[in-house]
This record gives structure tokens, sequence and C-alpha cells, in this order.
């Protein structure tokens, strides 16, 4: 186990990895594969390849968001770095789910999950699944996203009501 107080790495071990970002902290994944997190005056805190289950969450407790980016209207290939801003959602905490098998539609079998999961404040989740390596969202599909504190934005700038 590894602990930073920048972002408080918990559980490194195993198949789960859980983040609490501190407000000056933010965590990115890029086309379901590479998995870093940032301090805002530390630069790149580490770098690595995102398996199995990734949690992230506000280590003092408030919502986090997830703010989708590298953006395209279908899931051709769009080059990295390109594409369309997308939306911020809040939520409690957001799962990564890359290589965990869950139960399957006759709960008999178990399936890829491959999604990312927004657990609300009102107890409900919401789930984003990937189409390939893209996350696919409201008809659109975005290569990249991060998650952060939400103290960093106004209400105005998250999309509320998911």
């Amino acid at each position: 186990m590894t602990t930073w107080n920048e972002c408080d790495l918990h559980n490194q071990l195993g198949p789960k990895t859980e983040f609490r970002l501190l407000p000056e902290c933010s965590l990115s994944v890029t086309y379901r594969s590479v998995l870093r997190v940032f301090h805002a005056t530390h630069a790149e805190l580490m770098s690595t390849t995102q398996k199995g289950t990734t949690v992230a969450r506000s280590a003092l407790g408030e919502d986090v968001y997830l703010h989708l980016y590298h953006g395209q209207k279908d899931a051709g290939v769009c080059p990295p770095g390109q594409g369309f801003d997308g939306p911020k959602i809040r939520a409690r905490r957001v799962v990564i789910n890359t290589d965990n098998r869950l139960p399957g539609p006759n709960h008999n079998t178990l399936v890829k999950a491959n999604c990312v999961q927004l657990f609300k404040a009102d107890g409900t989740v919401e789930v984003i699944n990937y189409f390939k390596d893209l996350l696919c969202f409201e008809g659109k599909y975005y290569g990249d996203f991060s998650v952060a504190c939400v103290t960093h934005l106004s209400d105005e700038e998250i999309e509320h009501g998911r």
C-alpha cells in the first residue's frame, strides 16, 4: 500500500485501486488504458495501466465530476488529442471497470464489465459503457476522461440530474 498526502492512493494491491482525491488532484484515463494522477503544483504523480476496478472519490467527502473529452460523433478513428469537449457529470464516486466480470443478463454467466459507473448522491447508478476503446455517452464517443473534485467548478458548469 502506498499513500501520498496529495491524492491518498489506497489498496494498490489486487484487482481494485481506490483514489481519494483532494481538490488540487485529478485522475485521468486515456482510451481505456493509461491512468494518470495529477496534482496542481506537482504535475504528474503517477502513471500506470488501468486494470480491474478503479474507484475515484473525494478525500473530503464532497462530490466529484467526470469530464468527458476528445469526443467524436461516431466510433471511427479520431487522432489522439483531437475531438470536442464533452460534459461534466456530478457523482459521489466514479468506478472504472475494465477487466472485471459482472453477472450477465441471466445471472448464470459473467460478462466483461467495460464500463464507468457514476454513483449519485440520490443512490442511483448511471452506467456509461465502452464501445471499443471509447466511452459512449448520449450517442457520442469519448476517448479520454478525467475525475476531479467539484470544488473546481461552479454548479452551472456541471451537468445535473442524470
